[in-house]
């Protein structure tokens, strides 16, 4: 550790110590921002591999319930409810994966002719936007979510009833996700078009 020494008057007697020491700290706030980052996304992650275990659940229970249906006549009870409400809930936790993949669905016929400063610039308005959207999304999300656990929300009817208020809540939580992921790529588009504007100067 690095400590700033001070002489008579208060004046610094290892200005060079001061100075390795500010760089220090500026480089661990750095790995801890690495570190946290790293952390983030492998959460995002894990989501979509919670997700991908859903959808193998979903195909059972769906292939089960059709040879219920053709070889016995005796469909599981409620699947369709559990299908539709697990659409939902599968869609909240892989898309915070699939946009920081770049895997949606987009087209780049525009993008692909512009010069790489007006793709960053581009770029940054599209992700402010988004964050926007997404934010929208989970904002007016939340009263709804609110009702739901308070009535306890169900789908269905009969001996079995699927809740709804966790996928309620799975939307606000997958849409908070993406908001933060939409600004993370703002500020680097940011970074990628001041530092392009630099080296032109």
């Amino acid at each position: 550790m690095f400590y700033n020494s001070r002489g008579v008057g208060g004046r610094r007697l290892f200005p060079i110590t001061d100075s390795i020491n500010r760089g220090w700290q500026k480089e661990m706030g750095k790995v801890r921002l690495r570190t946290f980052g790293d952390l983030f996304l492998k959460f995002v992650a894990g989501m979509n591999a919670a997700a991908t275990i859903w959808i193998f659940f979903l195909m059972f229970l769906i292939t089960a319930d059709v040879l219920g249906r053709v070889l016995m006549n005796m469909p599981v009870t409620g699947t369709p409810e559990l299908v539709r409400i697990s659409l939902v809930g599968i869609f909240a936790l892989q898309i915070p994966h699939s946009f920081w993949m770049d895997r949606q669905v987009k087209s780049d016929i525009i993008m692909r002719r512009l010069p790489f400063s007006y793709k960053n610039l581009l770029n940054s308005f599209i992700n402010i936007v988004g964050s926007i959207l997404f934010a929208c999304i989970a904002f007016g999300s939340l009263k709804n979510t609110i009702v739901a656990w308070k009535i306890l929300e169900y789908e269905g009817e009969g001996s079995l009833r699927v809740p709804v208020y966790p996928i309620r809540t799975l939307i606000i939580f997958g849409s908070v996700i993406v908001t933060i992921l939409f600004l993370v790529r703002f500020v680097q588009h940011v970074q990628m078009l001041r530092r392009g504007n630099k080296e032109k100067h």
